[in-house]
């Protein structure tokens, strides 16, 4: 175990830190956060070093941001500790076997020894799931374009709620919509918000505009995580997603079909097959969950506006991400459709 270069203390000047969960273990912790009860800084303890009596840890503050990067896997562990702490110093605890501290010492950052600091580019092992509706999209550079602000919180409210509605609420509401006849599609995804829940409606809880920084909301974090995910499937197979939504939009647009009102109107007879198959290309192509109970439950005409709308929804979403103004947890699971 290595000399420490640093001041000697008789005790760790942080107290009553709160442990909040491991976010590495093996054998036994590796990596746990704590917060402080009153003022909610975060704390890391890093393991580093041990003998048969004690395990030696190092504590570092910790930004919010970070923690949230770290936590879902946008940045390695080695950019929070040591260097990307809060401080220039960081506690050393040489906890025996009754967490008792044996040995405690404040050290400066240029003074750790390098066998103590993470191995480069390494990142968590798995993503850390956040606690029951939580959820945290990541601000990777400023917005100076108010606009884009306006963009992120509408599109991600409206596709949360399109995604709630098809899942939560199998569809149910949805189908009462009338697309037909020119329905705007800003009324549906008003009303899709409308019926949600008031503890799953997407609520901003916080903000840190800075860069980096982050929105947390306060919602159903499972129907929130769906959103962040097909992000990421729509930046791999946009240009599929692209062409296949396109293509329908140009057929509803040929034949006029939105100015046809009834829903019994014998033309439906004619296009209602290739409205089905574009309907579920385009879902299936987007990874919609449940998209054979969604195509089931609709008329084709109305699964395919809604279809569409939605791609568009998510295609703005994407098209911050791929600006890295922002960025999503990526949660995303094979076998979506």
């Amino acid at each position: 175990m290595h000399d420490l270069n640093g001041i000697v203390l008789k005790y760790l000047p942080i107290a009553d830190l709160k442990w909040v969960r491991d976010l590495e273990a093996y054998d036994g912790p590796l990596l746990s956060l704590f917060v402080h009860p009153r003022n909610n800084d975060n704390y890391l303890y890093y393991w580093c070093d041990a003998t048969a009596e004690v395990n030696r840890w190092m504590v570092s503050r910790v930004s919010e941001s970070n923690l949230i990067r770290l936590s879902n896997r946008k940045i390695p562990l080695s950019q929070i500790i040591p260097k990307g702490c809060e401080d220039d110093y960081v506690y050393f605890v040489d906890l025996d076997a009754k967490r008792e501290a044996k040995h405690t010492s404040l050290v400066l950052l240029d003074n750790i020894p390098e066998s103590y600091t993470p191995a480069q580019g390494v990142f968590l092992s798995e993503q850390v799931v956040d606690k029951t509706g939580i959820y945290h999209v990541m601000i990777e550079r400023g917005f100076s374009d108010t606009n884009k602000w306006r963009i992120l919180l509408k599109e991600f409210d409206y596709a949360y709620a399109f995604l709630y509605n098809v899942i939560k609420l199998k569809s149910q509401r949805v189908r009462s919509h009338p697309w037909r006849g020119g329905f705007s599609v800003m009324h549906f995804f008003k009303e899709m918000l409308r019926v949600i829940p008031v503890e799953d409606y997407p609520n901003v809880d916080s903000m840190k505009f800075s860069s980096p920084g982050y929105i947390t909301y306060k919602l159903d974090a499972d129907i929130a995580a769906r959103v962040g995910n097909m992000v990421y499937n729509y930046i791999s197979r946009g240009e599929e997603i692209d062409r296949t939504n396109t293509e329908l939009k140009s057929y509803i647009s040929l034949h006029k079909l939105i100015d046809v009102k009834s829903p019994v109107d014998s033309v439906w007879a004619q296009h209602d097959p290739a409205l089905t198959v574009y309907a579920e290309s385009l879902l299936k192509a987007m990874g919609i969950p449940e998209y054979k109970l969604f195509m089931e439950s609709q008329r084709p005409f109305e699964v395919a506006r809604m279809a569409s709308s939605f791609a568009k929804r998510i295609l703005e979403l994407s098209r911050l991400e791929l600006d890295r103004l922002i960025s999503f947890p990526n949660t995303i699971q094979p076998g979506l459709d």
